[in-house]
């Protein structure tokens, strides 16, 4: 599968994660495990599948299992998959005042990253309603909560390797800069809003910046809404299609055939071209 979305695959992407699913579901209901042994896993990239197709039914109903599966047994796990499923869900829809973009999750003894996802949700949301002053108190939180974290992770040291750990407290430097990533995104929306272009194309350059150096895995993205893609769309709102497009190439080397830069390109070439 991780193959199947490093090259756009998205049939065989949908394929393989139904049958990852059905066959860990299969092996629960056999040895009458408890629900939380859901793959999970495989329903989230299933639900990215879908998305990359134009499913959006399917997906909101994979996306609504989750938040149930997660209401049913609220563990780390459990709450770390929902998350991400709808960050995802918003990101890949831009369905940002839908009032499932509201829905509470815990994340307290999460990584750093779910907290950062979580304000980037919030913050969107924020943005997409026309409340500043909730996204403006979204970013003063994520600062404080990263530098936190940073300096956490400066006196403990680095964990080797995030795997088994992903859900737990202990951050990678990685996990801190996808946090980093989603603030300054939230921080060019805001300047954008109150009419900051030049400071907007500052924080988003930024952000473009460290996710360009920030370790990277084939799947749905961490950073639920890339910065290469925001910036693209951004320099495409002000009329800079060279950049745009720049850009949105730049996007879709790291996740190749993502649906909403297909789509992105096709437009802006098509401007392009009329001139």
């Amino acid at each position: 599968s991780h193959i199947y979305v490093a090259l756009g695959m998205w049939d065989e992407v949908i394929s393989s994660n139904i049958a990852s699913y059905n066959a860990a579901d299969a092996k629960r209901l056999a040895e009458d495990l408890e629900p939380d042994t859901r793959n999970y896993h495989a329903l989230e990239w299933l639900m990215y599948g879908c998305l990359q197709k134009g499913d959006r039914d399917t997906a909101r109903t994979l996306l609504e299992n989750m938040l149930e599966y997660k209401d049913e047994k609220p563990s780390p796990r459990a709450r770390g998959y929902a998350l991400q499923m709808l960050g995802g869900y918003l990101a890949n829809t831009a369905e940002w005042e839908d009032p499932v973009a509201t829905t509470q999750i815990d994340v307290e003894d999460l990584n750093v990253v779910f907290y950062g996802l979580q304000g980037f949700i919030k913050g969107m949301h924020a943005y997409s309603t026309g409340d500043m002053a909730t996204l403006s108190s979204v970013i003063d939180s994520l600062q404080e909560k990263r530098i936190t974290e940073g300096k956490l992770l400066m006196q403990r040291g680095t964990k080797m390797c995030s795997g088994l750990s992903w859900f737990t407290q202990l951050p990678t430097q990685s996990e801190i800069n996808h946090t980093n990533i989603m603030e300054m995104e939230l921080r060019a929306l805001l300047a954008k809003a109150n009419g900051a272009m030049e400071e907007a194309d500052e924080w988003f350059a930024k952000a473009t910046e460290l996710e360009e150096n920030t370790s990277f895995m084939f799947g749905p993205p961490v950073v639920v809404k890339p910065s290469f893609e925001m910036y693209a769309e951004f320099l495409y709102e002000q009329g800079s299609y060279d950049q745009a497009l720049k850009y949105v190439n730049k996007a879709l080397e790291k996740t190749p055939g993502r649906r909403i830069q297909v789509l992105l390109k096709s437009e802006i070439e098509q401007n392009l071209n009329a001139i």
